[in-house]
């Protein structure tokens, strides 16, 4: 019997040795994630064969660790069918990845800028003195862009933006030097964890 009133006591005394008035400790907040997929056109501004439209898709990834900042994955391919009359497919493909910035908020919109990094793969022909040079050329590659984000009822949402795509493929030398590219993509976004709240 006393070993089970020593046991009570015991129990009694860690308990009120507790702080009554410390507020409980928040969960930690996971970041939102956001998905799209859309559709991306390309413009190739090439010294030896300027203005070569490509279309394609454009898949992304938002991770939002703040009202202000996020992180962003973009994997983009588009193609032309006959790149300048040479009768070959010519395609580019790009993995980037970079912070975004958020720039201004307004009920369901949003305006946003990111720089992102990564690697470019151009497959593409650029005439010479005899026929066309063909072939591909992957290099680091880079981009920066706005662009305005709208959000819906539930889960969805669109986003519209414009980036500057740096890459490099050859001239009709056959040597690699920079590409300056423009690209415009429209994506549809689905926002992940969906809790059925707008």
């Amino acid at each position: 019997m006393w070993k089970l009133c020593l046991c009570i006591l015991a129990l009694g005394t860690s308990m009120m040795g507790q702080d009554p008035f410390v507020a409980p400790v928040p969960a930690l907040k996971s970041p939102a994630y956001d998905v799209g997929l859309g559709y991306d056109y390309l413009v190739l501004q090439d010294p030896s064969a300027p203005g070569v439209a490509l279309n394609g898709l454009d898949a992304n990834g938002v991770m939002k660790f703040s009202p202000k900042w996020a992180a962003d994955i973009d994997f983009s391919y588009v193609r032309k069918g006959n790149v300048l009359g040479s009768g070959r497919v010519g395609y580019v493909l790009n993995f980037l990845a970079g912070p975004e910035f958020y720039l201004r908020r307004y009920r369901s919109v949003c305006t946003f800028t990111h720089v992102l990094v990564g690697n470019g793969l151009v497959d593409s022909a650029v005439p010479m003195n005899e026929g066309f040079l063909h072939g591909w050329v992957s290099r680091p590659s880079f981009g920066i862009g706005t662009g305005i984000e709208e959000s819906f009822r539930g889960p969805f949402g669109v986003r519209v933006y414009g980036d500057y795509v740096h890459t490099a493929f050859a001239n009709s030398f056959a040597a690699v030097e920079p590409q300056n590219n423009f690209r415009s993509v429209v994506s549809f976004v689905f926002r992940l964890p969906f809790k059925g709240k707008d």
